[in-house]
């Protein structure tokens, strides 16, 4: 397996690509950024920031995770996944902040998911975008945005809140394109667009996708 390295990405691993991650318990505090010029996002999660093609399973996280100050994809479990990635029976009990939020995304469990398969998790911390625009930018109970990819049998507690007019949903904030699947999914956690719009029990904004 080779392990991501870049001062973008942050969680237990910066990233994975090719490797298997199972039964591990994370707690404590996370902050990622990047200057707000530089065009480069910032990546953020428990057990990785990045993953591509690699499994997560029987994983939790406790810890507060922050993205500053700009643009960027955090989430309980894993930040940004990507190509055949699986994060399976994972737990996240943190706070989750993203503190830009344009073209940015939050989760529960996966912030930005581009492909791979979330399924049989459970998130029960607050998620939430504090200065989120409305350029694509997700945050969800357990996906914060998706392009592609399948969430199945997944559960989310926790509250789920957003500032500004980005999407927020009990599963996933933000949905785009025919290549993303939600099923057998619930959430009993409040979900609030401060401005009165864009959110949903289950998905904030679909734009394709079943």
């Amino acid at each position: 397996y080779t392990t991501y390295n870049s001062e973008y990405a942050a969680g237990l691993f910066a990233g994975l690509d090719g490797a298997t991650v199972m039964n591990v318990t994370v707690t404590g505090y996370i902050q990622r950024g990047c200057a707000s010029d530089s065009g480069i996002r910032g990546m953020a999660g428990g057990i990785a920031g990045y993953v591509q093609n690699s499994t997560i399973r029987n994983c939790r996280s406790a810890c507060r995770i922050t993205t500053v100050p700009d643009k960027g994809f955090v989430g309980g479990i894993a930040g940004s996944i990507y190509g055949t990635t699986t994060i399976e029976n994972c737990r996240n009990d943190g706070h989750i902040t993203e503190l830009y939020g344009d073209n940015s995304a939050a989760g529960g469990i996966v912030g930005e998911m581009q492909g791979g398969t979330v399924k049989s998790c459970i998130n029960t911390g607050k998620v939430d975008c504090t200065r989120a625009a409305q350029n694509q930018a997700g945050c969800g109970g357990i996906v914060g945005r998706a392009f592609a990819g399948t969430i199945s049998d997944c559960i989310n507690i926790g509250e789920v809140y957003v500032v500004g007019t980005g999407y927020a949903g009990g599963i996933i904030g933000y949905t785009e394109g025919d290549g993303i699947t939600v099923r057998s999914c619930y959430s009993v956690g409040t979900v609030t667009a401060a401005n009165g719009l864009n959110a949903g029990g289950i998905c904030g904004t679909t734009r394709g996708g079943t």
